[in-house]
């Protein structure tokens, strides 16, 4: 039962001008006291007149529909051997008057004593003493809307929910004198519905403003989420990328001893290679008519001058340069014409030379 039934039950609690019309629980009075048991269905109820619109279905379901249409629920109880029955629903029940009365203001649900199979208990719980009655009724919950509206209407609202008779009327009665106390009731009791309706529209607007804070809620986890792992994939990346920036470093860093431990080699190689031909280089001859001077440029650009006799071979150059250049793999030109020296047993006054450039090797 949601939360609007229960407030509109509770809304229809009038005794109308006596406390003893007030329904209390008993059980004998269960089936009243307590609507909302399993009730069997109520056999279908011939109505006096073709247009008086009557509820077919358990009690249960019509007080839910009263409350949704935001009506009373009037019960019409009749025994089909009394007197009264037959010119009450002929005059009364048949009375165009009545009928769009009813339909207009009030649910109407129509029991049989004789036939329906909880109609005793539910007269006798309902203090019915003669035949026809009527009587207005609802199932009210402890609403303090409710609750005010009652004491200012000067009843004595109860403390629990309560099913309630709010007027009772037994035996014949006119037509007129019906529609005239159900109309003083509805002039009487018409703040109720209003009250309904208005607690209704609060409850569904603070419903739907706790439903839209509710969502802003989750959407606001939401967004707390998708902000927590955006930044741990954005810590993540960052850390990869100092995991491969450090795996970089490293590796860079180990080339770069590789590099200088084979420079290292390099040199002790070069040294012991240089100090092993220097010891085959003869001393520099001394300046005279058997000697000549040639000019050696580097690839570095450094320039040596030095002296070697005439007579001597290009051995002698090829192997002073081996003494003193770092690289093995270079070659020993001239220029104009460019040519590369590669014939040892040649003397120098045979080649004729006087510059000499050793140039890095071109490996085509």
């Amino acid at each position: 039962m949601s939360s609007e039934e229960g407030w509109l039950k509770w809304l229809l609690l009038l005794p109308l001008r006596s406390p003893a019309m007030v329904v209390k629980a008993s059980s004998k009075a269960l089936f009243y006291v307590n609507p909302w048991a399993p009730i069997p269905p109520t056999p279908p109820f011939l109505s006096p007149s073709p247009d008086l619109v009557v509820f077919h279905g358990t009690y249960q379901e019509a007080v839910r529909k009263a409350e949704r249409e935001f009506k009373f629920l009037i019960i019409y109880l009749q025994s089909s051997v009394h007197e009264d029955t037959q010119r009450f629903r002929s005059q009364v029940l048949g009375s165009p008057a009545v009928v769009d009365f009813l339909n207009q203001n009030f649910l109407f649900y129509g029991i049989d004593v004789n036939t329906h199979p909880l109609g005793n208990t539910l007269a006798t719980s309902l203090g019915v003493t003669r035949f026809p009655a009527l009587k207005v009724i609802c199932h009210v919950s402890n609403s303090a809307m409710t609750r005010q509206n009652l004491a200012r209407l000067g009843y004595q609202p109860p403390n629990s929910s309560s099913t309630c008779c709010l007027l009772s009327m037994q035996g014949y009665i006119e037509p007129s004198h019906l529609i005239a106390r159900l109309t003083a009731f509805n002039e009487t009791h018409s703040s109720l519905i209003q009250t309904a309706r208005a607690e209704i529209v609060e409850r569904r607007q603070t419903r739907t403003v706790v439903q839209e804070q509710d969502e802003a809620y989750l959407r606001s986890l939401q967004e707390d989420k998708e902000k927590r792992e955006r930044k741990l994939r954005e810590e993540q990346a960052i850390a990869e990328a100092e995991r491969l920036k450090k795996e970089e470093e490293e590796r860079i860093q180990k080339e770069i001893a590789i590099k200088k431990e084979a420079a290292l080699v390099k040199e002790k190689k070069v040294a012991a290679r240089r100090s092993s031909l220097s010891r085959l280089v003869g001393e520099e001859p001394p300046a005279g008519p058997d000697s000549l001077k040639v000019s050696i440029r580097f690839s570095d650009g450094k320039r040596v001058v030095r002296r070697f006799l005439k007579e001597d071979q290009l051995a002698e150059l090829f192997l002073w340069i081996a003494s003193i250049e770092s690289s093995s793999d270079y070659d020993i030109v001239t220029h104009f014409p460019r040519s590369v020296l590669t014939d040892a047993l040649v003397t120098f006054k045979e080649a004729n030379l006087s510059v000499v450039f050793v140039e890095e090797k071109i490996v085509e």
